[in-house]
């Protein structure tokens, strides 16, 4: 459905329906209800419309960031390497591209992996974006090292909702054997398939009536919360996805749009923890630089 034809829906009626389909299912009323003033839930108009948005993540190789990163941002691609979470997440999970990398993507469970790198692209924009509404101005280097060295990424990948209660100390550093044990989570429900799927379209409907031309956005952001509800369920432990990490995973969504995110700065001991002249770090270096996403 277009973007002019989105804003022309009335947001109350879907919001009833999904209630009267769901309401038995999941206690979502005070969140459905909120979508009516998407800015109660922490959206604004520059973190979500196309115009005011990063065509990122940068940490991915992009280079159509401007004119929102300054010049020097291709400085962090040499760093790139030391994002541990990005690093082990490009290298153990499907990337769910077509021809030669369908091999690659074979041996880390795909097709029957639901969890991709996409859902860990998308929560590295969605903080890129954040950061940027919070200091309002172009980003630079610095402000790129915050953001991927921070730990906010490893909070919320670990924590969810939980993220701003533990200090930097109590955030394990992650694993091969982790990302084996999310890599079997699955949703085989299909009421719950269908459940996010038009939650998804409340939150696309709600968008663009406020905000119209939000779809880059509004195609990226279901990455993340799948990415969320991936992770809540491998936090406790569970193959399977339930109600729960549903709940979980758009609390902690919501949280986070709500938070200064330049509030988490460089961590000094994860930084310095990788050989930034390793044949490795240069390899991923050079290779963003020339806009090839590399891990």
């Amino acid at each position: 459905m277009s973007t002019k034809s989105l804003s022309t829906l009335e947001i109350e009626p879907l919001i009833n329906k999904f209630l009267e389909l769901y309401s038995e299912i999941i206690d979502f009323e005070n969140l459905t209800k909120k979508l009516e003033t998407p800015q109660k839930l922490g959206y604004c108009e520059k973190l979500v419309k196309d115009n005011y948005l990063i065509k990122g993540p940068v940490i991915d190789g992009s280079l159509s960031a401007f004119p929102y990163i300054t010049e020097e941002y291709k400085d962090f691609f040499k760093f790139a390497h030391g994002v541990r979470l990005r690093r082990m997440a490009f290298n153990n999970v499907p990337w769910n591209n077509s021809g030669p990398d369908m091999l690659r993507d074979w041996k880390y469970g795909w097709p029957l992996t639901q969890i991709n790198y996409r859902n860990f692209s998308s929560l590295y924009s969605q903080l890129e974006q954040l950061y940027l509404v919070n200091v309002n101005r172009e980003l630079s280097c610095q402000d790129l090292l915050n953001i991927y060295f921070g730990g906010l990424d490893e909070r919320l990948f670990f924590f969810l909702d939980e993220f701003d209660q533990i200090t930097d100390e109590e955030i394990p550093t992650p694993t091969k054997e982790y990302f084996k044990t999310l890599r079997k989570v699955k949703c085989k429900d299909s009421v719950l398939k269908q459940l996010i799927y038009n939650l998804e379209f409340l939150i696309r409907v709600s968008l663009n009536k406020k905000f119209q031309k939000c779809d880059i956005y509004t195609k990226d952001e279901p990455s993340l919360i799948k990415g969320l509800i991936y992770f809540s369920a491998a936090a406790n432990k569970r193959n399977t996805i339930t109600e729960e990490d549903i709940i979980k995973a758009y609390n902690t969504h919501f949280k986070l749009l709500k938070t200064d995110v330049t509030h988490y700065p460089l961590r000094e001991d994860v930084f310095k923890s990788t050989n930034y002249n390793s044949i490795k770090a240069k390899l991923v270096h050079y290779s963003l630089k020339l806009g090839i996403t590399h891990g």
